[in-house]
């Protein structure tokens, strides 16, 4: 699946492409879905 968004310009705070990734993801795989702005802790080793 490839999805295009053409845009930079927030939305209520976000980026657009986290709307996006919650959208798609909650459809194709709603028990794995894109967690948006929320920032992951990298792991040490």
């Amino acid at each position: 699946m490839v999805i295009l968004l053409n845009t930079d310009s927030l939305h209520d705070g976000r980026e657009p492409s986290a709307f996006f990734g919650e959208a798609v993801t909650s459809i194709v795989s709603p028990d794995h879905v894109y967690p948006g702005h929320i920032p992951s802790v990298p792991r040490s080793g």
